[in-house]
């Protein structure tokens, strides 16, 4: 409701404005019929600046919509090495790891993007220090199949070089 009542506002103050210019500042010689004409394209004006806060209403909506349906899922971890918390993102909808490193001060032109996982096939993340560096290793765990799948700090997360283990399932029965 916030959101609509600033629109409102202006186009209230744009027409009270449009009509005492009318009004006030009209020429002499200008006839009754002129006033109507301009109260007419006035009007139309309205109704097209209504029209695009409805645009920009539903733009908005769809924005927030899609940002509510990424589900982003933090986490935090040592992967650069300082033993300082680095800030971890998930997102499912790509699998894609957003990664903030400490060490540059969690500077956004400096972070790291890996895909590793997917939100489709249920995957969980985690973190963990699986090769013992001292640096975390990304984990996903696929409950559909029980397998962990661990992309290594060691290797520069290479995905080559992942390890998969199979351990435990997600389809227990109560």
């Amino acid at each position: 409701m916030k959101n609509i009542i600033l629109p409102i506002v202006i186009i209230l103050i744009v027409v009270v404005f449009s009509f005492s210019l009318v009004f006030f500042l009209k020429p002499k010689n200008q006839t009754l019929t002129d006033l109507s004409h301009e109260i007419h394209l006035l009007g139309q004006q309205l109704e097209d600046l209504q029209a695009r806060v409805i645009s920009l209403e539903k733009m908005t909506e769809e924005i927030i919509e899609e940002n509510r349906t990424l589900s982003d899922i933090p986490l935090t971890g040592d992967i650069d090495g300082d033993n300082k918390a680095d800030i971890i993102v998930w997102r499912p909808t790509n699998g894609v790891w957003y990664i903030l490193k400490s060490s540059t001060g969690y500077n956004h032109s400096q972070s790291l993007r890996i895909q590793w996982g997917s939100g489709a096939l249920n995957d969980q993340p985690l973190i963990g220090d699986v090769d013992g560096d001292g640096i975390d290793d990304l984990i996903i765990w696929r409950p559909k199949n029980g397998v962990w799948y661990i992309l290594l700090s060691s290797t520069n997360y290479n995905y080559s070089q992942a390890l998969t283990k199979q351990w435990g399932t997600g389809h227990l029965k109560k």
